[in-house]
């Protein structure tokens, strides 16, 4: 499925304001996981995934109300993270999160759904707990369960909301911790002698 996905149009990533995005997702029939209209689906969350450049897509990012969600990251360094390691290709279908730890994290999150018309992309610190853990099916339909932390957890959290119509802006407490940020290329003249340069920020 690899060669098809590369050469698949991405799905333009469903925006802000959309209705789309604030419906409870439908659950996915146990018995059409393998078929191929939901491959199919997964295989556009992919494509589209790669092509923006996020960190996970759910369902209704590309305006399929379905609880289907991916994760997929490189390698890289996250504000409030440090060092992180590869996340291959994660398929989670009809995902639930069955634990969630008193311990919490204030830490950065931005989304591929929430971007201002000439580019920009909103960012903002919220508290999410450390741990979770989700049960959910693979793409064959084999039930699975996920503990996961950190970064993880807090991208499985994000994107499991967008499958209840919410979105992280609907967790900020105070406006200070919301913002617009516009990427810069770290390959900008500015930029050459900053010797401290990490990674830009991921969207989930």
């Amino acid at each position: 499925m690899q060669d098809d996905t590369a050469r698949r149009t991405p799905v333009p990533i469903t925006q802000f304001g959309d209705p789309v995005l604030r419906l409870r997702a439908r659950e996915v029939d146990l018995a059409e996981i393998d078929s191929p209209k939901v491959q199919d689906i997964i295989e556009d969350m992919v494509a589209s995934l790669a092509a923006a450049g996020g960190a996970g897509l759910a369902a209704p990012q590309i305006s399929v109300s379905k609880r289907i969600v991916i994760i997929k990251y490189p390698a890289m360094n996250r504000v409030g993270y440090g060092e992180i390691e590869e996340m291959p290709l994660l398929v989670l279908v009809n995902p639930e999160i069955v634990y969630a730890s008193e311990e919490t994290r204030r830490a950065p999150e931005a989304c591929l759904s929430i971007n201002t018309a000439d580019g920009g992309r909103y960012e903002g610190v919220l508290e999410r707990p450390e741990r979770v853990r989700v049960r959910a099916y693979d793409r064959t339909g084999k039930e699975f369960t996920l503990e996961a932390g950190k970064f993880l957890s807090r991208a499985l959290q994000h994107e499991v909301d967008h499958l209840e119509g919410i979105l992280f802006t609907d967790r900020i407490r105070d406006l200070k911790d919301l913002r617009i940020y516009r990427p810069v290329s770290a390959s900008d003249p500015v930029l050459q002698a900053n010797v401290h340069l990490a990674s830009q920020p991921v969207a989930l």
